[in-house]
């Protein structure tokens, strides 16, 4: 930001989201459609279900032995702020 002529630029976290799922719920959280996040979002349509897919298959595979599996997400969300003096 500074190189392009903002000043006094500065960042901070502004949401903190932390998520852990166990095993099937992790299909509802809404972070993990599509859609929802700017990452996932970048993806085609096959190699996003490819993902889903392997989700579902960690999920069986635990299933299979009697156990459970944790998913968890620890997201910080960043704004940053600089201003743009007047021309």
């Amino acid at each position: 930001m500074e190189s392009t002529g903002f000043q006094n630029v500065s960042s901070q976290n502004v949401e903190h989201i932390l998520n852990v799922h166990m095993d099937a719920s992790v299909l509802h959280d809404p972070f993990l459609k599509q859609n929802a996040s700017s990452q996932l979002a970048l993806l085609n349509e096959e190699v996003y279900q490819a993902g889903i897919e392997k989700i579902k298959q960690a999920i069986a595979e635990a299933k299979s032995r009697n156990a459970q599996i944790t998913f968890s997400s620890d997201i910080y969300v960043k704004m940053f702020l600089g201003y743009k003096p007047a021309a």
